[in-house]
């Protein structure tokens, strides 16, 4: 995949060669980096260039599972977390099969929810993490980079607790005790 074509399509570079990258597809980067929409903030900004393959290396590592389980073996951190998706999903379907029908709130939200394990699941097994790739600053603060699956869930969680405050306020029922 040529340079240009990888920014046009957002694609993170997770493998390496040992050929160094040449000087013109590394202007190429740099001048579409300035160009970028985020490089029109008024924060300072700079470009590293870093060509030590070691360092690249592990720069690309630390997106993988950063703040949860960050120490623990790689053996262990893939599969935990495709066993956690999988846990997930099977609670989501048995929640819906066993409160949500008929609430149409409840429905939604724990579709978008479903949907957004499911995206993430899917990023897990195909390329072994998943893919956080809407990055927004407001001024100084970051927001921390997520992808539409965790949307979907942020969303479906939040319908969530609109229908449970709907119907404690409406009748003073959970979600729980409706069958």
């Amino acid at each position: 995949m040529e340079v240009s074509q990888a920014i046009r399509l957002k694609r993170a570079v997770r493998s390496f060669t040992p050929q160094p990258l040449p000087e013109p597809a590394l202007r190429s980067i740099l001048n579409a980096g300035r160009r970028a929409q985020s490089a029109k903030n008024r924060q300072a900004w700079h470009f590293l260039v870093i060509r030590d393959r070691q360092s690249l290396e592990g720069l690309s590592k630390l997106g993988k599972y950063a703040g949860h389980l960050a120490g623990a073996a790689a053996a262990f951190r893939g599969p935990f977390f495709i066993a956690v998706s999988v846990l997930a999903i099977a609670v989501i379907c048995y929640y819906h099969a066993r409160y949500a029908r008929g609430r149409p709130l409840s429905t939604v939200g724990l579709a978008l929810i479903l949907g957004g394990a499911l995206g993430n699941l899917i990023d897990r097994l195909r390329v072994g993490m998943v893919i956080d790739f809407l990055d927004f600053y407001l001024g100084a603060y970051h927001w921390p980079a997520f992808n539409v699956a965790d949307s979907g869930i942020t969303v479906g969680v939040g319908l969530l607790l609109v229908e449970m405050l709907r119907e404690r306020g409406g009748n003073g029922r959970g979600a729980a005790g409706a069958s």
